[in-house]
């Protein structure tokens, strides 16, 4: 079987589980001009209308985890920008989510599933995130940009909330290499700790 082939058939077990839609990112940035969509037109033209790039919730626990995680779980913890982003993608029959993100040789993949069912079982989930890693090994992700030093992206993930172990996974590094790569953006900026290297380099990050 060829590469797109098996590409094609881990889409299908994504597809077979997000009978609402779904959205794939493949790289670090989850940057949505990199997305594979299979979500309603309608809901697409509304989500770009009413701005929801910039309060998504989903969007944003994609971009800054590597794990597993409902849209229940989110409401939970949600602010009032964002409860018009649900109540509105329920009215588009996008009611019910689950979240996967894995990483892979410093890449990573993140998809977001809208399914009918209220929940999806764990071994479903599963199977999943196995045909995540596949799809992401058959393609790779796009590494960060040739001008973003390591130093740079290791604090740009230390500011979205990522561990150590999650930023570690995403740059395939050791954890002797991201203490080497933690005290070298510590001196990079001449910084005493190394949240005052994040708080240096927040304006190069944006």
């Amino acid at each position: 079987m060829d590469r797109q082939a098996l590409k094609n058939d881990c889409l299908e077990i994504v597809a077979a589980a997000a009978d609402r839609g779904y959205v794939l990112y493949l790289g670090h940035e989850t940057d949505i001009r990199n997305a594979l969509s299979t979500y309603p037109e309608a809901w697409t033209d509304r989500y770009v209308a009413k701005g929801y790039l910039a309060v998504d919730p989903v969007l944003q626990w994609m971009s800054a985890h590597i794990g597993q995680a409902t849209w229940a779980q989110l409401q939970d913890q949600q602010i009032e920008a964002q409860a018009a982003f649900f109540e509105d993608a329920a009215a588009h029959g996008l009611q019910n989510g689950t979240i996967i993100s894995a990483a892979l040789n410093g890449d990573k993949v993140a998809c977001s599933l809208s399914h009918t069912a209220d929940a999806l079982p764990q071994d479903v989930c599963d199977e999943i995130r196995r045909a995540l890693l596949l799809y992401l090994a058959l393609s790779p992700a796009p590494k960060p940009p040739s001008e973003t030093k390591p130093e740079i992206y290791f604090l740009s993930a230390c500011s979205q909330g990522l561990t150590d172990k999650e930023i570690g996974q995403m740059m395939g590094l050791s954890s002797v290499k991201l203490r080497q790569l933690k005290q070298a953006a510590i001196e990079k900026f001449d910084a005493k700790s190394l949240g005052q290297a994040v708080a240096f380099a927040v304006g190069r990050i944006i």
